[in-house]
């Protein structure tokens, strides 16, 4: 599909003035943190002092170090505790930017102002993100719709910040105690995410393909996602049915027990899980913001501009091997399986982080079946990776991510519900299951989707 717009991972390559300007700034701002820090540590202050700090500065830094924060507040265990937990904050809370300017982008990109093309339109949004702001319209027959409007200049500035983080990260890794976390990678994988997310086109595609395959098992009814119209959709606009409900967020705030929590995770892990070991096309960011139920009680997925592939190869490893890890304690296969995605990996380095993996798993794999996670074990094989210089590929990654969600949501709303027992939950482990799913023999693609009308 040919891109109408969107950001140019190609161009972080590039350095000129604005950059250099906007690298000064970046630095006094990053400075002047630092030394609260060093002050606030010096009064020994009961506060998460290195969080909050950072996230006080990425906040000021604006929507691209936002974005960035966002990816460690989602991440617990891959970054510090205390400093996941302080950029929470980031995730819901972001100011939104004035109406006039929505009004322009709409404008452009629909050939109309609002007020023209809808019956009604809200101008106080109902979210702010760091990438775009969610407004409420009604169209003329009274149905009522939301519109994901992009912040203006958004893309021009995250492309300026890619390559400023980019020139950090190449400083960073020359610190041999900051090298194990490759921050040049990190800048790469955050680059490819935010490709992704600034062509609503993109997302809208994706937002079908995710439907499609969610339908070709038939077991997912509990489960939706936004219809979009197309008709109303740009690159830079993208309008979807309104729906009404709970977000996660909400849910695991009351632990509002008039919803049975554990069918309510089940439904939605299942069908995460299902795409992303049977279709090879998951949801990459389910913070619980991108979670609701709706007035019927089904689960609704949201937000699809992060999403995370895998490969037919990749899938047989999950398939394969970690029934091995969980039934048999035998971790060997599926991590040198793991670690041989990265095809320039030293195979004296995959050596050793198989062995290194190994004394890190055998306490977790002592455990009963019923208290393991699966993020307990991928993020062990990351953190090993990492270590030794292999890398796994973005899709990996991202499927450690959101098992760390997973495990937050079952801390969260359903603490006695042992995930790894339920059978009707981890069947994809249990049978190598058919992939002839739609008429095509395959799970839908990018390719497979009818055109939009």
């Amino acid at each position: 599909m040919k891109r109408s717009g969107g950001f140019d991972p190609v161009s972080i390559r590039r350095i000129g003035l604005s950059e250099v300007r906007r690298l000064a700034w970046t630095l006094s701002l990053l400075s002047w943190h630092g030394l609260r820090m060093i002050v606030r540590k010096l009064a020994r202050s009961k506060r998460p002092v290195v969080g909050e700090e950072l996230s006080r500065a990425f906040e000021r830094l604006g929507s691209s170090y936002v974005k960035f924060g966002q990816i460690i507040a989602s991440s617990p265990g891959l970054f510090p505790v205390d400093v996941s937990n302080e950029f929470q904050s980031l995730l819901d809370h972001v100011k939104p930017v004035p109406y006039e300017h929505i009004r322009r982008i709409i404008t452009e990109e629909l050939g109309a102002p609002p007020e023209e093309l809808f019956a009604h339109f809200d101008p106080i949004p109902i979210a702010s993100a760091s990438i775009a702001q969610v407004h409420v319209a009604t169209l003329a027959p009274g149905e009522e719709i939301t519109l994901k409007v992009q912040r203006p200049g958004i893309q021009e500035q995250l492309q300026r910040d890619v390559r400023i983080l980019l020139l950090l990260a190449r400083a960073l890794e020359r610190v041999p105690r900051l090298r194990i976390i490759q921050p040049v990678n990190i800048v790469h994988n955050f680059a490819t995410t935010l490709e992704q997310e600034t062509d609503f086109l993109i997302e809208a595609r994706s937002m079908e393909r995710f439907k499609m395959n969610l339908r070709s098992f038939g077991n997912n009814d509990g489960v939706r996602v936004p219809s979009v119209l197309h008709g109303l959709t740009r690159s830079r606009v993208l309008t979807m049915e309104r729906i009404y409900g709970q977000s996660f967020t909400d849910i695991a705030a009351t632990a509002d027990r008039s919803l049975d929590l554990v069918d309510v995770l089940k439904r939605m892990a299942r069908a995460w899980i299902e795409a992303a070991f049977q279709h090879g096309f998951f949801h990459g960011d389910l913070h619980a913001g991108n979670l609701m139920v709706d007035a019927d009680g089904k689960v609704v997925f949201l937000d699809f501009g992060i999403m995370g592939e895998l490969d037919a190869e990749h899938m047989k490893i999950l398939r394969k091997g970690l029934p091995k890890v969980f039934t048999e304690n035998d971790f060997s296969e599926a991590a040198r399986a793991f670690y041989q995605t990265d095809i320039g990996a030293d195979p004296e380095s995959v050596d050793r982080a198989c062995a290194d993996l190994g004394e890190m798993l055998a306490p977790i794999l002592s455990r009963p079946l019923s208290e393991l996670r699966f993020s307990d074990i991928f993020v062990s094989m990351i953190k090993v990776g990492d270590r030794h210089g292999v890398r796994l590929p973005i899709g990996m990654i991202l499927v450690a991510k959101v098992l760390l969600y997973i495990d937050r949501y079952l801390k969260q709303m359903a603490p006695d519900w042992a995930m790894m027992n339920d059978t009707d939950l981890i069947w994809f482990l249990m049978d190598d299951v058919d992939n002839e799913v739609l008429d095509n023999g395959a799970p839908a693609t990018a390719e497979s989707l009818p055109e939009p009308i």
